[in-house]
């Protein structure tokens, strides 16, 4: 047991200090709803569907961006009301939400359609983005945005999984196995048996002409349940492997349980280092990170990978992540 932890205290240095500099944590922080929250609540499914819906399904989070007044006639009446010295009500900022929500879904879905790396081309002017582009497009063709709400990252793993899982034949077992895990840690099955249905639904579902980024966008509050499995699957990984996973968590109370509970299982909050690594050990999967943000070099594309232990089963070969500062997008070759 001890030098399995200590090979896996050497793989975290490793892999962290590979990429330290290069990829950092990423900036924008979502609401948050953590597991813990409802653990010793009256009906704890209920609840947790109902934040899930609230917070990220169901209807994307509001956007950050400012909305002209002109453009939206529910913030034009909330600025009208307010001139009359009378503040909106609960049930015209909830429709002004709304309003913001469908146009944001209208503009980004979760996961879009297989686009040609040129539109990133076209999205970046500056000569050092430029050349790091052309670095990218030796290796790959294609790529599909996801997104920007906190569990960008977490979601592009989910869906690169799922494309693999439509066609293995070893889904059941793997279901098995995974949701073992969960179960070994603690996580009780009233807690995660919906997420695994949500996430395992989609290996049976993917036929023409419903690809599945249009049943993600079909139906949002299903593939945010998708989303959270990963959440927990990252968590049980960490939990499972307490003593290695420790020293590289910033926790101020020193409480590891909590630090997941706020950082891994919260939604909306996004994945740092440790995150993907643990992720990447808790389903099998290699994950490589191509870095468009400003790293320590300004022009060469660095690449970096969060590899298994020799010893440890792939599922597949590795998912492609393009990183840039605050946000993941896949990459195809």
């Amino acid at each position: 047991m001890e030098g399995g932890v200590a090979e896996l205290n050497g793989l975290l240095a490793a892999s962290i200090d590979a990429i330290r500099g290069v990829i950092g944590v990423e900036a924008e922080r979502a609401s948050m709803i953590s597991i813990s929250g409802i653990r010793n609540r009256g009906g704890q499914m209920d609840f947790l569907k109902s934040c899930i819906s609230g917070v990220c399904g169901g209807s994307p989070p509001v956007s950050a961006e400012p909305v002209s007044a002109d453009s939206t006639p529910a913030l034009h009446m909330k600025s009208t009301q307010q001139v009359k010295g009378r503040h909106p009500s609960d049930e015209e900022i909830l429709q002004f939400e709304n309003e913001l929500r469908k146009e944001q879904a209208a503009n980004n879905p979760l996961v879009s359609p297989l686009l040609p790396l040129q539109v990133l081309f076209d999205e970046y002017e500056t000569a050092a983005f430029g050349v790091k582009v052309t670095q990218l497009a030796k290796d790959f063709n294609f790529m599909r945005r996801c997104r920007r709400d906190g569990n960008c990252f977490y979601r592009a793993v989910a869906f690169a999984l799922l494309e693999f899982l439509k066609s293995c034949p070893d889904c059941l077992v793997l279901k098995a196995e995974w949701d073992a895990k969960l179960k070994a840690v603690g996580f009780e099955p009233i807690i995660y048996e919906d997420f695994s249905e949500c996430f395992w639904n989609y290996t049976s579902q993917q036929n023409e002409p419903q690809t599945l980024e249009s049943l993600w966008d079909s139906d949002e509050y299903s593939s945010d349940m998708a989303i959270m499995y990963m959440r927990l699957l990252t968590a049980a990984e960490m939990r499972s492997n307490m003593d290695a996973y420790t020293a590289f968590v910033d926790s101020e109370d020193g409480d590891f349980i909590r630090w997941c509970e706020r950082n891994v299982e919260a939604v909306g909050v996004d994945a740092d280092q440790v995150q993907m690594i643990a992720l990447s050990r808790a389903i099998g999967v290699p994950l490589t990170i191509a870095n468009l943000g400003s790293g320590e070099c300004e022009t060469d594309l660095q690449v970096s990978k969060f590899d298994l232990d020799s010893t440890d089963s792939r599922l597949l070969d590795t998912i492609t992540l393009l990183y840039r500062p605050g946000h993941y997008d896949l990459l195809y070759k």
